[in-house]
Protein backbone atom coordinates (compact mmCIF):
# COMPACT_ATOMS: atom_id res chain seq x y z
CA UNK A 1 0.00 0.00 0.00
CA UNK A 2 1.71 3.39 -0.72
CA UNK A 3 2.25 6.00 1.80
CA UNK A 4 -1.04 8.31 0.48
CA UNK A 5 -3.11 5.53 0.20
CA UNK A 6 -2.03 4.59 3.82
CA UNK A 7 -2.50 7.92 5.31
CA UNK A 8 -6.14 8.54 3.42
CA UNK A 9 -7.18 5.12 4.91
CA UNK A 10 -5.51 6.79 8.38
CA UNK A 11 -7.46 10.05 8.20
CA UNK A 12 -11.08 7.95 7.29
CA UNK A 13 -10.67 6.13 10.15
CA UNK A 14 -10.07 8.80 12.32
CA UNK A 15 -13.13 10.56 11.35
CA UNK A 16 -15.03 7.10 11.42
CA UNK A 17 -14.29 6.78 15.01
CA UNK A 18 -14.68 10.33 15.70
CA UNK A 19 -18.34 10.23 14.23
CA UNK A 20 -18.79 6.39 16.14
CA UNK A 21 -18.03 8.37 19.36
CA UNK A 22 -20.32 10.84 19.01
CA UNK A 23 -23.34 8.81 18.19
CA UNK A 24 -22.19 6.31 21.25
CA UNK A 25 -22.20 9.45 23.39
CA UNK A 26 -25.44 10.37 21.83
CA UNK A 27 -26.71 7.41 22.53
CA UNK A 28 -25.95 6.95 26.03
CA UNK A 29 -27.71 10.53 26.94
CA UNK A 30 -31.18 9.67 25.30
CA UNK A 31 -31.11 6.46 26.62
CA UNK A 32 -30.48 7.65 30.13
CA UNK A 33 -32.97 9.98 29.80
CA UNK A 34 -30.92 12.74 31.02
CA UNK A 35 -31.01 15.08 27.40
CA UNK A 36 -33.99 17.14 26.97
CA UNK A 37 -35.04 18.20 23.82
CA UNK A 38 -33.26 21.92 24.42
CA UNK A 39 -30.14 19.84 25.40
CA UNK A 40 -29.68 18.43 21.97
CA UNK A 41 -30.16 21.55 20.35
CA UNK A 42 -27.61 22.74 22.43
CA UNK A 43 -25.34 20.65 21.71
CA UNK A 44 -26.31 20.20 17.95
CA UNK A 45 -25.39 24.23 18.19
CA UNK A 46 -22.12 23.57 19.30
CA UNK A 47 -20.85 21.86 17.00
CA UNK A 48 -22.58 23.83 14.28
CA UNK A 49 -20.73 26.75 15.16
CA UNK A 50 -17.25 24.94 15.38
CA UNK A 51 -17.50 23.81 11.61
CA UNK A 52 -18.61 19.98 12.78
CA UNK A 53 -21.02 19.69 10.93
CA UNK A 54 -21.46 16.17 10.92
CA UNK A 55 -21.61 15.70 14.63
CA UNK A 56 -24.38 18.50 14.56
CA UNK A 57 -26.40 16.68 12.27
CA UNK A 58 -26.45 13.63 14.73
CA UNK A 59 -28.12 15.91 17.71
CA UNK A 60 -30.63 17.63 15.35
CA UNK A 61 -31.79 14.64 13.89
CA UNK A 62 -32.19 13.20 17.73
CA UNK A 63 -34.27 16.78 18.38
CA UNK A 64 -36.06 16.07 15.61
CA UNK A 65 -37.27 12.10 16.88
CA UNK A 66 -37.76 14.07 20.33
CA UNK A 67 -40.16 16.56 18.98
CA UNK A 68 -41.05 16.53 15.56
CA UNK A 69 -43.30 19.23 16.03
CA UNK A 70 -41.27 21.56 16.52
CA UNK A 71 -39.42 23.87 14.67
CA UNK A 72 -35.89 24.85 16.04
CA UNK A 73 -34.74 21.17 15.10
CA UNK A 74 -35.31 21.58 11.64
CA UNK A 75 -34.06 24.87 10.99
CA UNK A 76 -30.64 23.40 13.09
CA UNK A 77 -29.93 20.39 11.04
CA UNK A 78 -30.80 22.39 7.58
CA UNK A 79 -28.16 24.68 8.90
CA UNK A 80 -25.54 21.66 9.13
CA UNK A 81 -26.38 20.34 5.97
CA UNK A 82 -26.04 24.32 4.05
CA UNK A 83 -22.45 24.99 6.22
CA UNK A 84 -21.22 21.74 4.31
CA UNK A 85 -21.73 23.03 0.81
CA UNK A 86 -22.16 20.56 -1.36
CA UNK A 87 -25.07 19.63 -3.97
CA UNK A 88 -26.33 16.12 -1.82
CA UNK A 89 -26.23 18.27 1.29
CA UNK A 90 -27.65 21.70 -0.04
CA UNK A 91 -30.47 18.21 -1.45
CA UNK A 92 -30.84 17.49 2.16
CA UNK A 93 -31.01 20.44 3.74
CA UNK A 94 -34.14 21.31 1.25
CA UNK A 95 -35.85 17.79 1.91
CA UNK A 96 -35.07 18.99 5.90
CA UNK A 97 -37.02 22.47 5.41
CA UNK A 98 -40.20 21.25 3.48
CA UNK A 99 -40.57 17.96 5.74
CA UNK A 100 -39.78 20.57 9.06
CA UNK A 101 -43.25 23.10 7.08
CA UNK A 102 -45.26 20.32 6.88
CA UNK A 103 -44.70 18.73 10.59
CA UNK A 104 -45.18 22.85 12.31
CA UNK A 105 -46.25 25.27 9.95
CA UNK A 106 -43.90 27.31 10.83
CA UNK A 107 -42.85 30.55 9.11
CA UNK A 108 -40.05 30.48 9.78
CA UNK A 109 -38.94 27.29 7.87
CA UNK A 110 -41.21 29.05 5.24
CA UNK A 111 -38.50 31.89 4.88
CA UNK A 112 -35.38 29.26 4.77
CA UNK A 113 -36.81 27.99 2.22
CA UNK A 114 -37.92 30.84 0.16
CA UNK A 115 -34.01 31.92 0.96
CA UNK A 116 -31.82 28.85 0.09
CA UNK A 117 -34.24 27.23 -2.58
CA UNK A 118 -36.28 30.25 -4.23
CA UNK A 119 -37.40 28.21 -6.80
CA UNK A 120 -40.88 27.11 -3.82
CA UNK A 121 -42.01 30.43 -4.74
CA UNK A 122 -45.34 29.57 -2.44
CA UNK A 123 -44.61 27.54 0.72
CA UNK A 124 -47.65 28.28 2.83
CA UNK A 125 -50.29 26.04 2.28
CA UNK A 126 -53.77 26.65 1.65
CA UNK A 127 -55.00 25.20 4.95
CA UNK A 128 -52.95 24.20 8.40
CA UNK A 129 -50.15 21.78 7.81
CA UNK A 130 -51.47 19.38 10.75
CA UNK A 131 -54.87 18.50 9.72
CA UNK A 132 -55.72 16.18 13.08
CA UNK A 133 -55.47 19.78 14.75
CA UNK A 134 -58.79 21.84 15.43
CA UNK A 135 -58.60 25.38 13.10
CA UNK A 136 -62.11 27.11 14.13
CA UNK A 137 -65.19 26.90 15.26
CA UNK A 138 -64.76 24.52 18.23
CA UNK A 139 -62.83 26.58 20.88
CA UNK A 140 -62.09 25.42 24.13
CA UNK A 141 -59.99 27.22 27.39
CA UNK A 142 -57.23 25.13 28.77
CA UNK A 143 -58.54 25.72 32.30
CA UNK A 144 -55.99 23.42 33.47
CA UNK A 145 -53.05 25.74 32.28
CA UNK A 146 -54.91 28.65 33.26
CA UNK A 147 -54.99 27.26 37.07
CA UNK A 148 -51.10 26.51 36.93
CA UNK A 149 -50.76 29.80 35.69
CA UNK A 150 -52.70 31.58 38.11
CA UNK A 151 -51.19 29.76 40.76
CA UNK A 152 -48.09 28.35 40.49
CA UNK A 153 -45.05 30.02 41.83
CA UNK A 154 -41.66 29.85 40.74
CA UNK A 155 -40.87 26.49 43.87
CA UNK A 156 -44.07 25.07 41.90
CA UNK A 157 -42.73 25.09 38.17
CA UNK A 158 -39.13 23.87 39.55
CA UNK A 159 -40.58 20.90 41.88
CA UNK A 160 -42.80 19.82 38.67
CA UNK A 161 -39.47 18.97 36.94
CA UNK A 162 -41.04 20.16 33.69
CA UNK A 163 -38.69 23.60 33.43
CA UNK A 164 -36.47 22.74 30.27
CA UNK A 165 -34.22 25.67 30.54
CA UNK A 166 -33.68 28.71 32.07
CA UNK A 167 -31.56 31.54 31.33
CA UNK A 168 -30.70 35.33 32.50
CA UNK A 169 -30.39 38.68 30.02
CA UNK A 170 -30.64 42.03 30.71
CA UNK A 171 -32.33 41.26 33.99
CA UNK A 172 -34.84 39.06 32.36
CA UNK A 173 -34.68 35.43 33.65
CA UNK A 174 -36.78 32.97 31.29
CA UNK A 175 -37.72 29.87 31.97
CA UNK A 176 -38.72 27.24 29.36
CA UNK A 177 -41.44 24.86 29.82
CA UNK A 178 -42.02 22.66 26.36
CA UNK A 179 -44.53 20.19 27.92
CA UNK A 180 -46.70 22.92 28.90
CA UNK A 181 -45.88 25.38 26.02
CA UNK A 182 -45.24 28.09 27.67
CA UNK A 183 -42.10 30.52 28.95
CA UNK A 184 -41.74 32.31 31.57
CA UNK A 185 -40.54 35.49 32.56
CA UNK A 186 -40.00 36.90 35.66
CA UNK A 187 -38.04 40.00 36.81
CA UNK A 188 -37.54 43.32 39.52
CA UNK A 189 -39.91 46.11 38.87
CA UNK A 190 -39.72 49.23 40.82
CA UNK A 191 -42.80 48.57 43.04
CA UNK A 192 -41.56 44.89 43.39
CA UNK A 193 -37.64 44.11 44.03
CA UNK A 194 -38.19 41.05 45.51
CA UNK A 195 -38.90 38.60 42.35
CA UNK A 196 -35.06 37.71 41.29
CA UNK A 197 -33.01 36.76 44.08
CA UNK A 198 -29.77 39.39 43.87
CA UNK A 199 -27.38 37.20 44.51
CA UNK A 200 -28.31 33.88 42.54
CA UNK A 201 -29.95 35.64 39.79
CA UNK A 202 -32.91 33.51 39.98
CA UNK A 203 -36.46 34.10 41.10
CA UNK A 204 -37.48 33.39 45.03
CA UNK A 205 -39.14 30.75 45.27
CA UNK A 206 -42.13 32.32 46.29
CA UNK A 207 -42.12 34.47 42.77
CA UNK A 208 -44.52 34.07 40.36
CA UNK A 209 -43.42 35.19 37.07
CA UNK A 210 -44.04 38.94 35.61
CA UNK A 211 -45.59 37.49 32.31
CA UNK A 212 -46.26 34.13 30.67
CA UNK A 213 -45.88 33.44 27.00
CA UNK A 214 -47.60 30.20 25.18
CA UNK A 215 -46.09 29.19 22.44
CA UNK A 216 -48.92 28.99 20.20
CA UNK A 217 -52.69 29.81 20.67
CA UNK A 218 -53.44 26.20 20.08
CA UNK A 219 -51.85 25.79 23.01
CA UNK A 220 -54.38 27.94 24.89
CA UNK A 221 -57.55 27.26 22.68
CA UNK A 222 -56.75 24.02 21.53
CA UNK A 223 -56.96 25.83 17.64
CA UNK A 224 -54.08 27.47 15.60
CA UNK A 225 -56.23 30.59 14.31
CA UNK A 226 -59.55 31.96 16.05
CA UNK A 227 -61.87 35.17 15.49
CA UNK A 228 -63.56 37.44 18.13
CA UNK A 229 -66.39 35.94 16.91
CA UNK A 230 -65.48 32.38 18.31
CA UNK A 231 -64.08 33.92 20.93
CA UNK A 232 -67.46 35.37 22.11
CA UNK A 233 -68.86 32.33 21.90
CA UNK A 234 -66.60 31.27 24.45
CA UNK A 235 -68.25 34.02 26.93
CA UNK A 236 -64.66 34.76 28.05
CA UNK A 237 -64.66 37.26 30.95
CA UNK A 238 -63.77 41.30 29.83
CA UNK A 239 -63.03 40.24 26.26
CA UNK A 240 -62.31 43.05 24.34
CA UNK A 241 -60.38 44.24 20.99
CA UNK A 242 -58.64 47.52 20.86
CA UNK A 243 -55.64 49.18 19.12
CA UNK A 244 -51.95 49.01 20.52
CA UNK A 245 -49.15 50.94 19.84
CA UNK A 246 -47.03 47.82 20.09
CA UNK A 247 -49.14 45.31 18.12
CA UNK A 248 -51.22 47.33 16.41
CA UNK A 249 -54.52 45.40 17.33
CA UNK A 250 -54.72 43.01 20.31
CA UNK A 251 -58.31 40.89 21.89
CA UNK A 252 -57.40 40.97 25.39
CA UNK A 253 -60.13 38.69 27.75
CA UNK A 254 -59.30 37.90 31.92
CA UNK A 255 -59.62 34.65 33.76
CA UNK A 256 -59.36 34.32 37.50
CA UNK A 257 -57.73 38.21 37.63
CA UNK A 258 -55.02 36.57 35.05
CA UNK A 259 -54.75 39.05 31.86
CA UNK A 260 -54.61 37.51 28.70
CA UNK A 261 -53.74 39.32 25.29
CA UNK A 262 -53.27 37.57 21.77
CA UNK A 263 -51.52 40.31 18.97
CA UNK A 264 -54.84 40.66 15.95
CA UNK A 265 -55.69 41.63 12.85
CA UNK A 266 -58.00 45.05 12.81
CA UNK A 267 -61.27 42.37 12.74
CA UNK A 268 -59.82 40.68 15.55
CA UNK A 269 -58.65 37.55 13.88
CA UNK A 270 -55.96 35.82 15.54
CA UNK A 271 -53.12 34.31 13.41
CA UNK A 272 -51.07 31.22 13.86
CA UNK A 273 -47.86 32.00 16.17
CA UNK A 274 -49.63 35.60 17.39
CA UNK A 275 -47.34 37.47 20.08
CA UNK A 276 -49.84 36.95 23.52
CA UNK A 277 -48.84 37.82 26.91
CA UNK A 278 -50.30 36.42 29.90
CA UNK A 279 -50.34 38.06 33.12
CA UNK A 280 -50.79 36.22 36.47
CA UNK A 281 -52.12 38.20 39.58
CA UNK A 282 -49.37 39.49 41.64
CA UNK A 283 -48.93 40.34 45.33
CA UNK A 284 -46.18 42.88 45.89
CA UNK A 285 -44.23 41.23 48.36
CA UNK A 286 -41.84 44.26 50.87
CA UNK A 287 -40.24 41.04 52.38
CA UNK A 288 -39.45 37.67 52.53
CA UNK A 289 -38.38 35.13 54.67
CA UNK A 290 -35.58 33.89 56.10
CA UNK A 291 -34.81 31.04 53.69
CA UNK A 292 -32.35 28.61 51.53
CA UNK A 293 -33.34 26.79 48.87
CA UNK A 294 -31.99 24.75 46.10
CA UNK A 295 -30.57 22.06 44.56
CA UNK A 296 -28.30 18.66 45.59
CA UNK A 297 -26.38 17.77 42.14
CA UNK A 298 -24.74 15.01 41.12
CA UNK A 299 -21.18 15.28 39.77
CA UNK A 300 -21.27 12.78 36.95
CA UNK A 301 -24.68 13.80 35.66
CA UNK A 302 -25.82 17.00 36.49
CA UNK A 303 -29.30 15.72 37.88
CA UNK A 304 -30.70 16.40 41.51
CA UNK A 305 -30.23 13.90 43.84
CA UNK A 306 -33.26 13.23 46.04
CA UNK A 307 -32.58 12.02 49.39
CA UNK A 308 -29.54 13.57 50.27
CA UNK A 309 -29.17 14.35 54.05
CA UNK A 310 -28.20 17.80 54.47
CA UNK A 311 -26.93 19.16 58.09
CA UNK A 312 -27.12 22.97 58.84
CA UNK A 313 -24.73 23.54 61.61
CA UNK A 314 -24.09 27.72 62.73
CA UNK A 315 -21.55 29.78 63.98
CA UNK A 316 -23.10 29.14 67.56
CA UNK A 317 -23.11 25.22 67.04
CA UNK A 318 -26.88 24.02 66.83
CA UNK A 319 -28.32 22.14 63.84
CA UNK A 320 -30.53 21.86 61.09
CA UNK A 321 -31.17 19.07 59.22
CA UNK A 322 -33.32 18.56 56.04
CA UNK A 323 -33.52 16.16 52.74
CA UNK A 324 -33.56 16.63 49.39
CA UNK A 325 -36.90 15.94 47.90
CA UNK A 326 -37.52 14.79 44.14
CA UNK A 327 -34.87 16.74 42.03
CA UNK A 328 -32.47 16.74 44.75
CA UNK A 329 -34.71 20.04 46.24
CA UNK A 330 -34.23 21.26 49.40
CA UNK A 331 -35.52 24.11 51.42
CA UNK A 332 -34.27 24.69 55.36
CA UNK A 333 -35.60 27.98 57.43
CA UNK A 334 -32.79 28.92 58.94
CA UNK A 335 -31.38 32.26 61.25
CA UNK A 336 -29.60 35.22 59.40
CA UNK A 337 -25.72 34.10 59.05
CA UNK A 338 -23.00 31.62 57.71
CA UNK A 339 -23.43 27.82 58.21
CA UNK A 340 -21.67 24.56 57.60
CA UNK A 341 -23.71 22.25 55.38
CA UNK A 342 -22.52 18.57 55.38
CA UNK A 343 -24.35 16.67 52.84
CA UNK A 344 -24.90 12.70 53.12
CA UNK A 345 -26.10 10.45 50.46
CA UNK A 346 -26.18 6.49 49.87
CA UNK A 347 -23.41 6.03 47.28
CA UNK A 348 -22.06 9.62 46.97
CA UNK A 349 -18.64 11.37 48.79
CA UNK A 350 -19.86 12.99 52.07
CA UNK A 351 -18.73 16.24 51.47
CA UNK A 352 -18.88 19.98 53.83
CA UNK A 353 -19.63 23.25 52.10
CA UNK A 354 -20.48 27.04 53.59
CA UNK A 355 -23.34 28.86 53.17
CA UNK A 356 -24.96 32.17 54.11
CA UNK A 357 -28.55 33.15 54.76
CA UNK A 358 -29.44 36.24 54.62
CA UNK A 359 -31.96 38.73 57.02
CA UNK A 360 -35.16 38.98 55.55
CA UNK A 361 -34.56 36.99 52.56
CA UNK A 362 -34.52 33.79 50.51
CA UNK A 363 -31.30 32.53 49.41
CA UNK A 364 -30.42 29.86 46.55
CA UNK A 365 -28.17 27.72 46.37
CA UNK A 366 -27.00 24.59 44.93
CA UNK A 367 -24.57 21.77 46.32
CA UNK A 368 -22.66 18.97 44.03
CA UNK A 369 -21.52 16.44 45.05
CA UNK A 370 -19.78 13.37 43.92
CA UNK A 371 -20.61 9.41 43.65
CA UNK A 372 -17.88 7.40 45.17
CA UNK A 373 -14.58 6.94 43.63
CA UNK A 374 -12.05 3.70 43.47
CA UNK A 375 -9.00 4.29 44.37
CA UNK A 376 -7.22 4.92 41.29
CA UNK A 377 -10.01 7.01 39.85
CA UNK A 378 -9.74 10.75 39.92
CA UNK A 379 -12.98 13.34 39.41
CA UNK A 380 -12.77 16.98 38.26
CA UNK A 381 -15.77 19.64 38.85
CA UNK A 382 -15.76 22.77 36.99
CA UNK A 383 -18.85 25.20 38.67
CA UNK A 384 -19.54 28.76 38.00
CA UNK A 385 -21.80 31.05 37.90
CA UNK A 386 -24.61 32.24 35.30
CA UNK A 387 -21.80 33.93 32.88
CA UNK A 388 -20.18 32.78 30.28
CA UNK A 389 -22.89 30.42 30.01
CA UNK A 390 -20.68 27.79 28.59
CA UNK A 391 -17.01 27.02 30.23
CA UNK A 392 -15.66 24.15 28.89
CA UNK A 393 -12.85 21.73 30.49
CA UNK A 394 -10.13 20.11 28.70
CA UNK A 395 -8.15 17.28 29.79
CA UNK A 396 -4.61 16.03 28.35
CA UNK A 397 -2.47 13.52 29.49
CA UNK A 398 -0.08 10.46 28.67
CA UNK A 399 -0.35 6.85 30.89
CA UNK A 400 2.77 5.57 31.99
CA UNK A 401 2.72 3.12 29.05
CA UNK A 402 2.68 5.46 26.66
CA UNK A 403 -0.87 5.69 25.63
CA UNK A 404 -2.15 9.43 25.27
CA UNK A 405 -5.37 10.90 27.15
CA UNK A 406 -7.76 13.70 25.75
CA UNK A 407 -11.00 14.87 26.89
CA UNK A 408 -13.25 17.87 26.08
CA UNK A 409 -16.77 18.60 24.39
CA UNK A 410 -14.93 17.84 21.14
CA UNK A 411 -14.13 14.21 22.30
CA UNK A 412 -15.69 13.19 25.27
CA UNK A 413 -14.48 9.74 25.91
CA UNK A 414 -10.86 8.59 25.74
CA UNK A 415 -10.10 5.20 25.18
CA UNK A 416 -6.86 2.76 25.65
CA UNK A 417 -5.48 -0.44 23.16
CA UNK A 418 -7.48 -2.96 25.24
CA UNK A 419 -10.79 -0.75 24.69
CA UNK A 420 -11.53 0.48 28.41
CA UNK A 421 -11.96 4.02 28.65
CA UNK A 422 -8.98 6.10 30.41
CA UNK A 423 -10.99 9.19 30.90
CA UNK A 424 -14.29 10.81 29.74
CA UNK A 425 -16.35 14.19 30.04
CA UNK A 426 -19.00 12.83 32.31
CA UNK A 427 -20.95 16.15 31.85
CA UNK A 428 -21.15 19.19 29.26
CA UNK A 429 -23.64 21.86 30.83
CA UNK A 430 -23.77 25.02 28.23
CA UNK A 431 -26.05 27.24 30.55
CA UNK A 432 -24.28 28.42 33.38
CA UNK A 433 -23.24 27.36 36.73
CA UNK A 434 -22.47 23.86 35.97
CA UNK A 435 -21.26 21.09 37.20
CA UNK A 436 -19.25 20.13 34.19
CA UNK A 437 -16.97 16.67 35.18
CA UNK A 438 -13.96 14.66 34.19
CA UNK A 439 -13.48 11.62 35.41
CA UNK A 440 -10.08 10.24 34.74
CA UNK A 441 -10.17 5.87 35.32
CA UNK A 442 -6.33 5.97 36.15
CA UNK A 443 -4.27 7.50 38.37
CA UNK A 444 -1.09 5.96 36.88
CA UNK A 445 -0.35 8.77 34.49
CA UNK A 446 0.79 12.63 34.20
CA UNK A 447 -2.29 14.96 33.43
CA UNK A 448 -2.95 18.60 32.21
CA UNK A 449 -6.75 20.40 32.99
CA UNK A 450 -7.79 23.78 31.40
CA UNK A 451 -10.94 25.68 31.09
CA UNK A 452 -11.45 27.88 27.98
CA UNK A 453 -14.75 30.13 27.72
CA UNK A 454 -16.53 28.79 25.11
CA UNK A 455 -19.74 31.95 25.31
CA UNK A 456 -18.62 34.86 23.05
CA UNK A 457 -19.28 36.91 26.55
CA UNK A 458 -18.28 37.61 29.89
CA UNK A 459 -14.67 36.52 30.97
CA UNK A 460 -13.17 33.51 32.99
CA UNK A 461 -12.34 35.49 36.70
CA UNK A 462 -15.54 37.27 36.49
CA UNK A 463 -17.57 33.78 36.19
CA UNK A 464 -16.32 32.57 39.73
CA UNK A 465 -15.01 29.48 38.64
CA UNK A 466 -13.82 27.20 40.94
CA UNK A 467 -12.40 23.31 40.42
CA UNK A 468 -12.44 20.37 42.83
CA UNK A 469 -10.20 17.18 42.17
CA UNK A 470 -11.40 14.62 43.98
CA UNK A 471 -8.20 11.99 43.93
CA UNK A 472 -10.18 8.27 45.23
CA UNK A 473 -12.41 9.46 47.99
CA UNK A 474 -10.36 11.83 49.46
CA UNK A 475 -11.18 15.61 50.87
CA UNK A 476 -10.89 17.25 46.76
CA UNK A 477 -8.45 19.95 46.14
CA UNK A 478 -10.46 23.06 45.23
CA UNK A 479 -9.05 25.68 42.95
CA UNK A 480 -10.39 29.20 42.26
CA UNK A 481 -10.18 31.33 39.17
CA UNK A 482 -7.61 34.23 39.35
CA UNK A 483 -8.25 37.34 38.31
CA UNK A 484 -6.59 38.76 34.79
CA UNK A 485 -7.93 35.57 32.57
CA UNK A 486 -10.27 36.30 29.62
CA UNK A 487 -10.86 33.13 27.88
CA UNK A 488 -7.77 30.85 28.93
CA UNK A 489 -7.20 28.72 32.41
CA UNK A 490 -4.49 26.46 32.91
CA UNK A 491 -5.87 25.04 36.29
CA UNK A 492 -3.02 22.57 37.16
CA UNK A 493 -1.22 19.52 36.60
CA UNK A 494 -1.59 15.94 38.53
CA UNK A 495 1.21 13.70 38.54
CA UNK A 496 -0.35 10.25 39.27
CA UNK A 497 -2.89 11.31 41.99
CA UNK A 498 -0.63 14.42 43.20
CA UNK A 499 -1.95 18.09 42.57
CA UNK A 500 0.16 20.69 41.54
CA UNK A 501 -1.59 24.02 41.26
CA UNK A 502 -0.58 26.23 37.92
CA UNK A 503 -3.27 28.92 37.77
CA UNK A 504 -1.93 30.74 34.53
CA UNK A 505 -3.64 31.83 31.46
CA UNK A 506 -4.00 29.27 27.80
CA UNK A 507 -4.15 30.10 24.62
CA UNK A 508 -6.81 29.44 22.85
CA UNK A 509 -8.90 30.47 19.44
CA UNK A 510 -12.43 30.10 18.74
CA UNK A 511 -13.35 28.54 22.07
CA UNK A 512 -10.81 26.20 22.06
CA UNK A 513 -6.71 25.58 23.10
CA UNK A 514 -4.13 26.33 20.39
Amino acid sequence: MTTKRKVLLAVIITVAVGIIAVAVVLAFYMNSGSSSYNTLLSRGEKYLDSGEYDNAVLYYQQAIELEPENEEGYIGLANAYIGQETDEAMELAKETLENGFAYTGSLRISSMLQRYFPEKEDSTPDSDPNPDKEVSGDLELNTELLDTIVNNTYDDYRRSGEIDSESMEDGVYTATLSALGIELRFYNTESNSYVIDPNTDKPYSTSKPNTVKVNSLSVLLGASSATFEELSALELSSLSLSADDTYGWVVSFTYQECSIQFASDESGTIAAGAENELIPPRTVVTTVNNVLSGRVLSATTGSGIAGAELTFTSASGGTTTVTSEAGGYYTAELDPGTYSVTISCNGYITETFSATVNSSATTSKNFTISTMLAEDEIRIVLEWGSSPTDLDSWLYGTTDDGQSVATSFTHMSSTGSDGTILAELDVDDMDGYGPETTTIHATNGTYRFYVVRYSSSGTLSDSGATVKIYVGNSTPVTISVPSGLDDGWYVCTIDHGVVSVVNTSAATTAGRLK
